[in-house]
């Protein structure tokens, strides 16, 4: 059903939020039909995806939260 869904909405050029119920759940966010967000207790967020991707090192991250807050987080 959900991907039937999200069929649906890029073939009508959704733009809004595509609520799933249910365990877990979740919301996406879609421009014009296209996928650009997910929020689901199930999925990982982007901490997780970059760090273990390797594409960003936890040093890096780290810094970028230390400059973007202003504070250094444990």
């Amino acid at each position: 059903m959900l991907a039937h869904a999200l069929m649906r909405c890029h073939a009508d050029h959704v733009t809004g939020v595509l609520r799933i119920v249910g365990n877990p759940g979740g919301l996406f966010h879609l421009i014009d039909g296209l996928v650009v967000a997910v929020d689901c207790p199930g999925s990982p967020g982007a901490e997780t995806l970059l760090l273990r991707s390797g594409r960003i090192s936890e040093g890096s991250w780290t810094s970028a939260l230390r400059d973007r807050t202003g504070s250094q987080r444990t």
